[in-house]
């Protein structure tokens, strides 16, 4: 079955994703900022949470919006109205499906509160723990995201038929022989190029964890040579080493990530 897959694109304007074919799932990555904070909100199919413009909650500055599964994520005034210049993908990120939305966050000053829209609207705007608690969003890392066994069952069934890849557009990903930073390097494997041609791209299939570090598998996509099959990916996987990768970096960052469909 052919699938859409969301893929980003850098814009002057800012990042923004773009529907385009892609039946081989192919993980590409999130445009070229890593400040994601530590972690993201799971968010519940139904909310609308207040946002303000400092922590002192005396002046709103619009509000997070989402009804019944209708629609994706939305950014609104206090008369819900989309706010101007608006890109999704500025303060949320995916799992496997366009449908499981995550909220990025990091800490602030209170601990009361989080940060989040930091890439729509300099220095962020303020969304009280207590609101998205009550409203059943939950929190969890970057790490807890990659690794973790006890997540909502959502979650967990689209990590099972979601692609992995390196989430770096300016670096590659060193994979080593083993969980630490001084180990031989095998090779550095970069991220995948949203105009892949008969160079191919890389799946990892993770083997194990330790701390931030993951052993994984880089499964290679080459292409096949007089493929004439729409319908089916062009490529043909085969295993191209075994090694360690530090999955996680020391800001929160994954440096290996998730693909996304549109369904």
């Amino acid at each position: 079955m052919k699938a859409l897959f969301l893929i980003p694109f850098l814009f002057l304007s800012g990042s923004t994703f773009t529907e385009i074919e892609n039946p081989c799932g192919i993980m590409y990555p999130r445009g070229e900022d890593e400040d994601w904070g530590e972690g993201a909100y799971y968010m519940p199919d139904d909310f609308n949470i207040p946002l303000y413009k400092s922590l002192t909650e005396k002046e709103t500055y619009g509000f997070l919006r989402k009804v019944a599964s209708r629609e994706n994520m939305r950014l609104v005034d206090q008369n819900g109205k989309d706010l101007p210049d608006y890109y999704g993908c500025h303060f949320k990120e995916w799992i496997a499906h366009s449908s499981l939305e995550l909220l990025m966050a990091k800490k602030c000053e209170n601990p009361e509160f989080v940060c989040v829209l930091w890439k729509y609207k300099k220095g962020g705007v303020f969304a009280k723990k207590a609101d998205l608690k009550k409203q059943g969003a939950a929190y969890y890392t970057y790490w807890d995201y990659l690794f973790k066994q006890d997540m909502p069952k959502k979650i967990t069934e689209n990590k099972k038929w979601a692609s992995i890849g390196v989430n770096l557009t300016k670096n590659c990903l060193n994979l080593g022989m083993a969980n630490n930073v001084k180990a031989d390097k095998i090779k550095c494997i970069p991220g995948n190029d949203g105009e892949i041609s008969e160079t191919g791209a890389n799946h990892l299939k993770i083997l194990e964890h330790d701390g931030n570090w993951a052993k994984v598998e880089v499964i290679t996509l080459r292409w096949q040579v007089g493929h004439s099959g729409e319908d089916d990916c062009p490529y043909k996987e085969f295993s191209n080493g075994i090694g360690w990768v530090k999955a996680i970096d020391e800001k929160g960052f994954p440096n290996i990530w998730y693909s996304v469909t549109s369904y």
